[in-house]
Formats: C-alpha cells, structure tokens, sequence
C-alpha cells in the first residue's frame, strides 16, 4: 500500500481494501474521554472505568476488536476483575469452534487456496463482504500450479448467491444450486452420501437428484476442490450442522482425492482475539475468570444472553478497528466502559469513554490473518495523539 502526505491529509494512491483506504483517508473525528458525558484527562477516565471494574463482581469484557497486544492486555484485564471475554462476532466464532472441538476438520491457506484449487464450492456465501477475497485468491494475476484463474470452476450454493463480476477474467465458469440457507446442511450431507455410493430416489432442499449428483461428479474430479463458508453469515440454528456437514464431505473426499475447508472470517479481529485467547488461556474465547481461573462455556458467556440474564454488572467494550458494531445492549442499564476509535459504536453515553487510536493507522501493530496462518505486521501512518487499547487497558488494570 502507497500512502501519500499532502497538507496533513492522507490519500491511497495504489489498490488497497476499500475499507482500508476510507479509513485511511478519511478526517478522523476530534475526541477526548469523558466520565458520565463530561469531558475528562485520560488519567481521570481510566480512574473511572477502574472504579466501575472495582465494584463490579462480573464484569463482561466484550467487543475485542482489537489487535495483539489489546486482546493481551484484554485478557489479562479479564482475568484481574474476574471479567469475562467474549468477542462481537461470538456466535459466528463458537458455531465454528464446536465444530473443530468436537470432530477436526481440514482447512487450507489462502495461499493454498489461490496456487491449487482448480474447483471451489461457495456454501451460503459468495464472499462479497470479503473486498478482496476474490482479487487475491480467486482469480490473481498468477498462480503457481492451478490452472489459469479462467479456468478456475466457481459453485455457489444457497439463495441470491453469485460471482461479482468487476475484476473478474474473461471465460471464468460459475454455477449455482439454490438452496435455503437452513437446509445447506442437508445438501452438504446428500453430495457426500452420493461419493458414498448411496442412491438419491428424492429431492434435496428442493434440488433434483441429478443436480446433486452432478455436483458430486465435479468434486469427485477435481485435483483439488476447495469449500469455502462464512460462519457469520450461516443461520445461527443451522450452523454447526451445516459446518460439520460440510468437513464431513472433505473427508469423503480426501479418500480418492484432495480437498480442503475455507473459512471466511476474521473481521473486526475475531481471528486475533481467538488466537490470543487460544494461547494465553487455553480455550477460544467465551472464557470466564469469575472464579478466579479460566472457565469455558461458548453457550452460557455469549454477550447478549449474559446481557439479557442480568448476569453480569458491568461491561467494557473494546472496538478500535473502524467496526460500525454497535454497543450492545440489556434489559438493564449496566455501568458501561467503551474504548473505541469513534463514536460511530455508541447509541447512548457510556458511563466512561476514552477514545483509541486505529491499528495499522494511528499506531504500529500486529493481526492475525483470517486463516489463522500469518501474523500481519502493522504500520502507523499518521500521528494525531490517539492512545494504544493495549496501554488503556494496561493503566485501567494497574490500578486494580
């Protein structure tokens, strides 16, 4: 990324995410802390969200999007207070989670992806949301061993699914099977009883037998398919058997070829704030410190139920990576602590605010990448006095 100065402005003169360069470009809002909407010194702020942590016998620790070195000091705040942990994009993460918890699966690498596949099978999603996805691994400029991206085959299955046409090369071969997001999982299922030589005698989420067993033929022939799926954008009642469906069929087909899982994920730091959480407390997220060591409930720690039981009684939301999440919010006003890089978050005033600056804008940082492969190193690109989540955090929890 080529990033240009001009009269204190910035300004992105080479392809970048378009989320990126908005962020990048764009005039960022003057802020500065404040305690009960008054306007406050950072150090009365951080006494006052102490103060909140303090009294509170369970505090939710939430948000967490964040880089490393945030999600570091999150943990170690979380476990200081007897907080618990639970990211934005929670429900997407545990759907995910107790898939690989309770059976494993196989999953590839963007780079895998993008040099291998000759075939990649989109379940309920078609990637929009992921600006680049397609750019970087689907058709790139070159590949080191997949045939030509032209050549490349594109399935979509679900409803109003479809290939973006902007970018895309000339010849590229895409088709769908629609389906009702609910019954994904049952599709999933009836392709890989097909491989298994089961006879199909009836339809399949309203898709004739040949249909599906056409789609079996494809990936039964493949050098090397790729299914790809974005557990955020699964049915939440649905989605653990539409995963599981799914890394069953990779292992089918893995008995006479190779295929591999893609998750699409990762926004607003889910993949950072599960990596961390994975490495300092053993266990994915959703873990609890109310008793004083990590506990791990992906069901009962879930930031709304916890919100709408009236089981915590405070809350510090963390969000500094320009995510247009909005604060949660309960059947009871808690004391509430945001630190952000905007206001954008907010729908009423926090008992305590303090403004954060951006990863990768306002300060240097480090990510980690979707597929959970590669550490992203971040650069700082402008200096407009805005304070580290990590060292907020780490101020709050010196003074408990």
């Amino acid at each position: 990324m080529i990033i240009e100065r001009s009269q204190g402005k910035l300004k992105v003169i080479d392809a970048c995410c378009p989320r990126a360069k908005s962020v990048i470009e764009q005039t960022p809002p003057e802020l500065q802390p404040r305690v009960n909407g008054k306007a406050a010194s950072l150090d009365e702020a951080i006494a006052a969200a102490a103060g909140h942590l303090k009294k509170a016998e369970r505090p939710l620790l939430a948000g967490l999007g964040t880089d490393v070195d945030g999600m570091r000091a999150a943990v170690h705040l979380a476990e200081a207070s007897h907080g618990i942990l639970d990211h934005m994009h929670g429900r997407a993460i545990s759907n995910n989670m107790r898939v690989l918890q309770s059976r494993g699966w196989m999953t590839t690498s963007l780079t895998e992806l993008r040099n291998r596949a000759d075939l990649v099978v989109f379940v309920g999603t078609d990637a929009r949301q992921f600006q680049r996805f397609y750019e970087r691994a689907i058709w790139p400029a070159e590949t080191m061993f997949a045939p030509k991206p032209a050549q490349r085959q594109l399935v979509y299955l679900g409803n109003g699914l479809k290939a973006p046409t902007s970018g895309a090369p000339k010849g590229i071969k895409s088709s769908q099977l629609k389906c009702p997001p609910e019954q994904l999982g049952e599709l999933a299922g009836a392709v890989n009883a097909v491989l298994l030589g089961q006879p199909l005698n009836n339809r399949v989420a309203s898709i004739k037998p040949d249909a599906i067993e056409k789609l079996a033929e494809q990936l039964k022939n493949a050098k090397y398919s790729v299914i790809v799926w974005a557990p955020g954008e699964l049915p939440d009642d649905t989605a653990e058997h539409t995963i599981e469906s799914i890394c069953n069929l990779v292992e089918t087909l893995n008995e006479t070829t190779r295929s591999s899982g893609f998750i699409l994920g990762g926004g607003d730091g889910a993949t950072t704030a599960t990596s961390v959480s994975a490495w300092l407390t053993g266990y994915p997220l959703r873990v609890s410190f109310a008793r004083g060591y990590a506990e791990y409930d992906p069901v009962a720690n879930d930031t709304q139920t916890l919100l709408d039981d009236r089981s915590v009684d405070a809350m510090l939301w963390l969000s500094t990576l320009a995510s247009e999440r909005k604060v949660p919010a309960g059947e009871r006003k808690l004391p509430t602590i945001v630190i952000a890089d905007s206001e954008q978050c907010l729908e009423s005033e926090p008992d305590v605010f303090i403004p954060a600056g951006i990863p990768g804008v306002d300060h240097i940082g480090t990510l980690i990448r979707a597929d959970s492969v590669v550490s992203l190193p971040l650069k700082q690109v402008r200096d407009i006095g805005r304070t580290r989540a990590a060292d907020i955090l780490q101020a709050i929890h010196a003074r408990l």
